[in-house]
């Protein structure tokens, strides 16, 4: 599997601690590293070459300093425009895929706190199993603790597996920032999960 971390972002919502020059990202904000070395290491189960990086060229620099000796700089991938999540994802399975065709790609945040190592590596392991064997599009959701109106939501529909113990879900929509009642309502129907934006595919299905 070759795990791609997304880190171009600007962080404009925690400005004006998160500043132009220096998004969130590339800051300490839980712990002494930054969140981009962070994520790197959380991959430790991971080859280094196996692993990817996408930025823009704003920030290639502070990528190519603080992933030094993590990660190898040709699988540092620069972003030619801004254009959101989805063309960077296209961008970067299109360049897996001239290597290998038949890989299995995740997509991960550099800016996500992500504390049990353990679990995230059993998932992604696992979704990575239904996108060889299925060729499906997965993505791994957490459970909503409380009616947060600040993040996305995805309704689940029936179990369709159980792999190693844990749930396999059919998907049924997203729910981008719902208001406080709606909130409540997902969180009492106990069908709606937090959306992490933790994708895993194989290249040639998502292209």
């Amino acid at each position: 599997m070759k795990t791609v971390i997304l880190a171009g972002g600007a962080g404009t919502r925690l400005w004006p601690m998160s500043r132009q020059k220096k998004p969130k990202q590339f800051q300490p904000l839980v712990g002494e590293e930054s969140m981009l070395v962070q994520t790197i290491k959380r991959l430790s189960f991971q080859k280094p070459e196996d692993i990817y990086i996408a930025t823009n060229s704003e920030y290639r620099d502070l990528v190519m300093e603080q992933s030094q000796g993590l990660v190898p700089p040709e699988n540092i991938i620069i972003e030619p425009a801004l254009r959101d999540t989805a063309p960077c994802i296209g961008l970067i399975a299109a360049t897996i895929a001239k290597k290998d065709p038949e890989a299995v790609m995740a997509v991960i945040y550099a800016d996500h706190l992500i504390q049990d190592l353990e679990e995230l590596a059993q998932k992604l392991q696992i979704a990575e199993q239904l996108a060889t064997s299925q060729n499906t599009l997965n993505i791994i959701e957490v459970k909503a603790l409380y009616p947060n109106i600040n993040l996305g939501y995805v309704k689940i529909g029936k179990q369709i597996d159980e792999i190693d113990g844990v749930p396999i879900h059919q998907f049924e929509r997203f729910v981008e920032k719902p208001d406080l009642p709606t909130a409540k309502k997902f969180l009492r129907s106990q069908s709606y999960l937090w959306n992490t934006g933790l994708f895993v595919w194989k290249v040639s299905t998502i292209l």
